[in-house]
């Protein structure tokens, strides 16, 4: 006894097959190009600049880096607010508009003059890192220059200006 077979309908399931084994194949390989939600407000910048004349001289870099300052080094986060920098000096070298924390004050966002955000539109937290960052280093602030938390540790000058706090939901960082 011989065995027919349909050879439009053979053709029809090989061909389904592998359509169906390609599309699963090809499906976690879609995901690597689907971008979480958090990627999007993480966009990050890194700069590294040998004297504080050439990091405020673009505007990149606060105004208020003395030019005489060295191994400058700064994060931001190009889609929030977040910054965190360091620079070799102490906080004498800091301008007249910063400003000292009063004595056993703990350090909280600041709101510039015609800024329409609140200071309870920010946290306090660092959410940015670096190597060069020490952990929990912006809860040790001295002084504010402008948004800027500022404090110095063994001749290195910290700075951390907080991030807002729609952007640390994004991040899952509130």
């Amino acid at each position: 006894m011989t065995t027919s077979t349909n050879p439009t309908v053979s053709g029809r399931a090989r061909t389904l097959t592998v359509l169906g084994l390609a599309g699963a194949a090809l499906l976690p390989l879609s995901a690597c190009g689907i971008t979480p939600l958090a990627d999007n407000y993480d966009k990050r910048e890194s700069h590294d600049w040998p004297h504080g004349a050439e990091a405020t001289k673009d505007g990149v870099a606060p105004a208020w880096i003395p030019a005489g300052a060295t191994d400058v080094r700064e994060v931001i986060r190009t889609t929030g607010a977040e910054r965190i920098l360091k620079y070799s000096g102490d906080v004498s070298g800091l301008p007249a508009q910063c400003k000292a924390l009063p004595s056993g004050a703990r350090p909280g966002p600041q709101v510039e003059a015609g800024d329409s955000r609140k200071a309870d539109d920010f946290i306090s937290e660092a959410t940015l890192s670096a190597d060069w960052w020490p952990a929990g280093q912006e809860r040790t602030a001295s002084h504010y220059c402008g948004q800027w938390w500022v404090s110095a540790a063994n001749g290195t000058v910290y700075a951390f200006a907080p991030e807002m706090r729609t952007i640390a939901r994004h991040l899952g960082k509130d």
